[in-house]
């Protein structure tokens, strides 16, 4: 089993036509499908991971969606409830849930939430994906990732102003610059609002397509579980 941890900052502001605020819960939902299926195919079975996720309202209906698909039910003669799929921590950055919001914290869904030094220490995440800026995220980064291997973030969500050199962090794989080089495409501009240039993505004779802007599902694959010890569990 490999703790997965992510860190999560909500896109602010945001210019008109943004995109970005989209892609990122897209590549919440993608990346928490990825750790959490298991290896049976045609069936949502949960895996042997942990996924470690704030109890942020911005995203915790997303996250319920993922759950409720790996969550099996408790048999009632059964001794023990079975292992919730996604572990919450205290995200210090948002309220927790309240009011009807409550109700999303089902605990066939997910582990009460705890502090994130606590669920740190426990859980000893060894895999982390920032879904947002990787500058915004280094303190949480240098203070909770002494067993970090790997951080993964994405380029379509980060600027030029993002990016982090520092020695104490591990590697950093960029998820979806990595699979567009295992594909073979060429590199796409930024333009200022950080989004790709469409007018850059394919030749003219190419009927235009979304899937290679939002293929996060192989691009996660790729970096979150290129480890074989990983694939093989």
């Amino acid at each position: 089993m490999t703790a997965f941890l992510l860190l999560y900052e909500k896109i602010w502001p945001v210019a008109r036509g943004d995109w970005r605020p989209l892609l990122q819960q897209q590549a919440i939902l993608a990346a928490s499908r990825v750790v959490l299926a298991g290896e049976k195919a045609g069936e949502a079975l949960l895996s042997a991971h942990r996924f470690l996720a704030p109890a942020n309202t911005d995203i915790l209906p997303l996250l319920a969606v993922v759950a409720q698909e790996y969550a099996k039910p408790a048999e009632p003669e059964g001794k023990e409830r079975p292992r919730a799929p996604i572990s919450l921590y205290r995200d210090t950055a948002a309220d927790e849930p309240r009011g009807e919001m409550r109700s999303l914290l089902h605990p066939a869904w997910f582990e009460p939430p705890m502090a994130l030094a606590e669920a740190v220490g426990r859980f000893k995440p060894e895999i982390c994906f920032v879904a947002g800026s990787l500058r915004r995220a280094a303190g949480q980064l240098l203070e909770y990732g002494r067993n970090l291997r790997r951080i993964v973030y994405l380029e379509c969500l980060s600027g030029p102003d993002d990016m982090v050199k520092d020695e104490r962090l591990p590697p950093m794989v960029a998820a979806d610059a990595a699979l567009s080089q295992r594909i073979g495409g060429r590199a796409l501009d930024l333009d200022r609002s950080g989004m790709r240039k469409w007018d850059a993505a394919f030749p003219e004779d190419v009927p235009l397509s979304l899937e290679r802007f939002v293929a996060f599902g192989p691009a996660f694959e790729m970096t979150l579980l290129d480890d074989e010890r990983l694939l093989r569990r």
